[in-house]
Order: structure tokens, then sequence, then C-alpha cells
């Protein structure tokens, strides 16, 4: 083995990933024909798997790098994002676990470890995982809301509505963490700033899946009737043009049964969606 012609083909290996992977990947297999089971090449392809979409390889090639070299955290990390991928929940928060001890500072690993804790229903650990990852990036938006989702759950709206409003200084087009600030602030009661959250969220996202829905129970609650039908025409014409060019609605038609009187129209909205025989839409999620 050429270790000099080994370290140039793995150096510009690297400097193609982000950019051209393919040619990243040749250089890859080329290392792995001169210097065969090269940990850091299994675990690059590894990498290129994953984000490929095929996370299954990518566990495979990046357990043969690790059989190589243990202790390296960064191979651990990526084999947690890996099972991940593939919703094995549990062997991925042991390969965070692994990439912790290895480097206790990983503030990534500690923000992937909770979600997946998270995942799992794991409350209080995840949210000791959160606080942590914040201790080492107070300003990341993404482990802010999802720290703030963890204590909407259970309840503690004025907390998670503080963690909101703090990812969205940080990123103030955060939809997700937008979206979970209007139920925080709808559960506290502060109806006028939800509607400013909600409004500016359809601004942001308008196709966001429910989002209208929420807002029209919103705007019921508050008595604005003009502004009510105004939403609901919007919802309704929606739902009427999907379904008439068979995609899937943003909105179920049979949540309009609980906020429209128009019985006829309902009905025939009801029947078009079962004679096409769509799924009707998951609850929109918060981004977790």
């Amino acid at each position: 083995m050429n270790k000099k012609h080994v370290h140039t083909l793995l150096t510009q290996a690297v400097a193609l990933h982000q950019k051209q992977q393919p040619a990243a990947a040749a250089l890859y297999h080329e290392v792995l024909v001169e210097a065969p089971g090269h940990p850091e090449a299994l675990h690059l392809l590894g990498v290129i798997a994953l984000q490929g979409g095929a996370p299954q390889k990518a566990v495979s090639l990046i357990e043969q790098a690790l059989a190589a070299n243990p202790q390296a955290a960064a191979y651990h990390y990526n084999l947690g994002e890996a099972h991940r991928a593939l919703k094995n929940f549990s062997r991925a928060e042991k390969s965070y676990q692994q990439c912790l001890e290895l480097e206790s500072d990983h503030e990534s690993a500690w923000a992937q470890l909770a979600l997946v804790q998270h995942r799992q229903r794991h409350f209080k650990a995840a949210a000791l995982s959160y606080r942590r990852a914040l201790s080492l990036r107070p300003d990341n938006p993404r482990t802010l809301n999802h720290l703030g989702l963890l204590l909407l759950a259970q309840h503690d709206f004025a907390a998670a509505k503080t963690l909101f409003l703090q990812a969205l200084r940080y990123q103030p087009n955060y939809t997700e963490a937008l979206h979970n600030l209007a139920v925080s602030l709808t559960q506290l009661g502060e109806l006028e700033k939800a509607r400013e959250s909600y409004q500016r969220l359809l601004t942001l996202a308008p196709g966001l899946p429910g989002i209208r829905n929420q807002f029209l129970r919103l705007l019921q609650n508050t008595c604005d009737f003009n502004a009510y039908e105004k939403e609901l025409k919007i919802i309704r014409a929606q739902t009427k043009s999907a379904l008439l060019e068979n995609r899937r609605p943003d909105e179920s038609p049979f949540l309009n049964l609980t906020i429209s009187f128009a019985q006829e129209e309902n009905l025939a909205l009801a029947r078009l969606w079962s004679s096409q025989n769509l799924p009707e839409p998951a609850a929109p999620g918060h981004e977790l």
C-alpha cells in the first residue's frame, strides 16, 4: 500500500464530497482498492449513502468502519443518524451515547439523542439532553423548538411559548416554531397574538396542512365572523379544487363538517372525497 497515494486520494475525495459526491465516491472506492478496509473511506461512503437516501447501506458501511476504528466519535454519530433515518430509535440512541462517551461536548449528538429519546417518549431524559445541547449552543432554533414541543405536550404552555419565541428570534421564518407559538398562545388565551402568528404563518406557508382550519377555529372563538367567512370561502374553494383534480387537500372536508352549516355542500365534498378513496391527511405535525 502506498500510504502517500492513499492520503492524496482521500484528500481529493473529501474536497469533492459536498458538491460532487459521485466523483468523491469513486475516489473512496479507489482508496479501498489501495487499502482494503480503510475506515475513513468506509465511513464517508456510508455518509454518502445516507445522504443519498440509502440508510441501510450506510449502516453496513459505517459498522465496517467502526470495526476498524471504534474510537471515532463521528462514526458513532453518523451511525446514529442512519439508524434514526430507519426509525431504529433505540439503536440510534445507543450510537449517539457512544459518540458522547468519546466526545462529551458534541452538540449535535446531544440534540439528536434528545430527539430519539423524545420519539420513544422518554420525556425526562429527552428534556435533559435538549438542555445539554442548548448549553453548548443556545442559539439552535431547532433544539429550542423541540424542547418547546416537549413542554407543550406537558401543558407547560408559558415555558413552551418562551422557547418558541427564542427559536424565532434566531430564525424568524421558522414555520414550525411559528405554528407551535400560535398553538401555545391559543392555549394561554392570548388570542390576538395567536391570530397574528397564524396570519404570518399563512403568509409564509399558505399550503401547510391543517393550519387554515386551526385559524378558522380561532376566528370563531374570537367572534370575528367577517374574517371567519372570508377564510372559510378560501378553505372550501381550495378543498373543492384539490378534490376535483384528484389531489389531497390541505384541509380535510370532514373537518369542515364542524365549522360549516352548508350541509349539502359538506355532503357533496365528503362523497367526492370518499369516491376518490383518498386517505385523510394526517394531523399537522410540529417538526419532530
